[in-house]
């Protein structure tokens, strides 16, 4: 007996014709075919990567409602927006909408008006809205930033854990789709288990966002740097991220106060007050926000160029998830991370407090916040110290970090790593790594005295080196393996089996030094690592003009590189047409063109509606809506460059002109 061969909705003309592409993206055929399965998914795709496309395309062709389960009110406004721009049937339901437009929108979904509608994980639990749900016909439920039923998620949205329970109270499961960003081991097996996904198609297509620039810098005047960047990326649209309340709203001030219009968002502002400061964010009127972890996840907005940390996250899925909110348009964007000697303190602190009564959180969330401690610390590409982090394999290099791009100089620290060795292995019990900064430089503090620490072979070893240059080495044995340090609260340090051997084979050890780039210049210069063998200084200045061409070389420009003056002229007069569409639409210019599609259209200059509906991202909607207008603007440009003499024959494409003999 031959098997029917399963016919499937026409979704590559679906793509095409609501979004403006031609062909999908890696991973999004294989969850589009098994939803129009009927079976359940969960899809690891990074920010960019297209996840919504995943379900909102199966969402077309069901025959019921597409539930999505959304963090923010703000990403729900803008996928709606999106979707009905497109003339996809969409809607949220939320508290931004007064009694009587809820009613009126619950009214509408009862009658099937919309396909997919949006909703927050609280709303499933009201009564009005179980209502609707076991009377509607409910194709699928579409989990976005998935990661929040994990436990380091739950703290920001708990409502996350109720979702399997009110899906399997409706009269028929629904199919499950779950979609996230990020995700460890640990973290994707809290997403299959709490959410009760059957038998799903599992995809990851790899956590890499290749158009993503990874910096660390520990600066000594965080503001000063942060100030440095704004001036050299002006009128960008960036977000500069805080660890605490009180740091927001000092940076925001600080920067109006500098000449940078900026907003402070946190959860402690006023919730009218912070819808209009997104809304100003998202309609381009203010350039930045200074904020807290609390703003930005599922934000939309494509353009995005820059995400500053003006300290160091608690874990790398924070940090991955705040700076992966740069560059959503594919085009470049930067993420920054200046970083100081008391953010671990601070990150340590907020842990300890938020698990004082889960010893075994606590314990994970401090693994955590020591893997961001090495971040900011290693000498190796950071992208694939990112990658590796969350198991995806690394060439371990990628010419687009700050230290695949920086020069670097081999130090010889095989004396000091001997004098480390000898310390610990002399301690009567394991110390944290402070209190081996102070053994090694010899200081007589109340707690080494009163142990008779003082009294040790090892004590003061490296007395003349300052505890900067002590604690640098010690991170550098940290960081390559050589000591190793427990998850606890303790966080004490212990050598480990590559040290032993190490020292067992007279091994020479050495640390990468990092050229800077200012410092570098006066010959006076030697780093607190570098004390401890002093090298010679002289190599450095030919270094630095080495280092100095491969940045210009390798480093990609930040501001969309275009081909000619013309492209960037003509690129200026779309962003400000795009500009003034968004103030007559009500809608975010991002919405009404990504940065990316501008950028082609310039690069392309179409004269044609046939032209302009090949560039990426226009689809029959937004040719129909603004396809006049770009066209019109790119004209005008055109005839402005030359002598203003084109004709209707300059716009027609190939096929209208007539080629045959008289």
């Amino acid at each position: 007996m031959v098997t029917e061969k399963k016919k499937y909705p026409p979704v590559r003309k679906a793509l095409k014709k609501y979004y403006g592409y031609d062909s999908f993206r890696p991973g999004q055929p294989e969850l589009i075919k098994a939803l129009l399965d009927g079976r359940d998914v969960l899809g690891i795709m990074p920010t960019g990567a297209g996840k919504s496309v995943c379900y909102q395309i199966p969402a077309i062709f069901m025959p019921g409602i597409t539930l999505v389960i959304s963090p923010l009110i703000s990403l729900m406004k803008d996928q709606v927006a999106q979707l009905n721009q497109a003339r996809i049937p969409a809607a949220f339901l939320n508290s931004s909408l007064s009694a009587a437009q809820y009613r009126k929108a619950l009214a509408f979904a009862a009658q099937n008006r919309y396909k997919i509608i949006y909703v927050a994980p609280e709303r499933l639990a009201t009564p009005q809205f179980l209502e609707f749900a076991t009377k509607a016909n409910i194709s699928m439920i579409a989990v976005d930033e998935a990661h929040c039923v994990s436990q380091w998620g739950q703290n920001f949205r708990p409502h996350y854990l109720d979702i399997a329970q009110f899906a399997a109270a409706l009269p028929k499961r629904p199919v499950m789709a779950a979609f996230t960003a990020t995700a460890t081991g640990p973290v994707k097996s809290d997403i299959l288990k709490l959410l009760d996904l059957h038998d799903p198609k599992i995809l990851i297509t790899g956590f890499d966002r290749p158009n993503l620039y990874f910096a660390v810098e520990e600066p000594e005047d965080k503001f000063k740097a942060v100030c440095d960047y704004l001036e050299k990326h002006p009128g960008q649209s960036g977000i500069i991220y805080c660890l605490t309340r009180a740091d927001t709203e000092e940076v925001a001030q600080m920067l109006c106060d500098a000449g940078f219009p900026c907003k402070a968002y946190h959860a402690g502002v006023p919730i009218e007050e912070r819808s209009a400061i997104q809304d100003d964010f998202q309609f381009d009127r203010i350039p930045l926000i200074a904020a807290t972890c609390a703003f930005g996840m599922g934000i939309d907005k494509s353009n995005v160029r820059f995400v500053l940390h003006y300290s160091m996250p608690g874990s790398l899925e924070a940090y991955y998830q705040e700076a992966g909110r740069a560059g959503r348009d594919g085009a470049p964007a930067e993420c920054i991370l200046f970083h100081g000697p008391e953010d671990y303190q601070i990150n340590k602190f907020l842990i300890e407090r938020s698990n004082k009564d889960s010893p075994d959180q606590l314990t994970r969330d401090l693994s955590r916040l020591h893997r961001m401690y090495d971040y900011c610390h290693t000498d190796f590409c950071l992208r694939s110290f990112i990658l590796e982090y969350f198991n995806e394999p690394t060439s371990g290099s990628c010419s687009n970090c700050s230290n695949c791009l920086a020069t670097w100089k081999e130090v010889d620290v095989t004396e000091g790593a001997a004098a480390v060795y000898k310390l610990v292995r002399e301690l009567p019990r394991p110390y944290g790594k402070n209190m081996l900064r102070d053994l090694l430089r010899g200081s007589h503090g109340k707690r080494i005295t009163s142990a008779r620490l003082d009294k040790m072979q090892s004590f003061g070893a490296l007395q003349r080196y300052d505890l900067d240059a002590i604690k640098e080495l010690l991170d550098g044995l940290l960081t390559r393996g050589f000591l190793s340090r427990s998850n606890d609260a303790w966080q004490v340090v212990s050598v480990t089996p590559a040290f032993d051997q190490a020292i067992r084979n007279k091994e020479k050890i050495t640390l990468r030094q990092k050229l800077q780039n200012d410092a570098i210049q006066d010959e006076s210069y030697l780093s607190s690592f570098s004390r401890l063998r002093s090298p010679d200084v002289s190599p450095y200045v030919s270094a630095m003009q080495d280092m100095v061409e491969k940045e210009q070389k390798n480093r990609p420009d930040s501001t969309f590189t275009l081909q000619t003056a013309a492209e960037e002229q003509l690129y200026g007069r779309l962003k400000t047409k795009r500009l003034k569409l968004s103030r007559e639409r009500g809608l975010p210019p991002y919405v009404i063109f990504p940065d990316a599609t501008l950028l082609l259209i310039a690069r392309n200059m179409p004269l044609t509606e046939e032209e302009l509906s090949q560039i990426e991202g226009i689809g029959a909607a937004r040719l129909e809506n603004y396809g006049k207008d770009i066209l019109n603007t790119v004209r005008n440009f055109l005839s402005d460059l030359g002598d203003g003499t084109l004709t209707d024959d300059d716009f027609k494409s190939d096929e209208d002109y007539d080629d045959s003999d008289d």
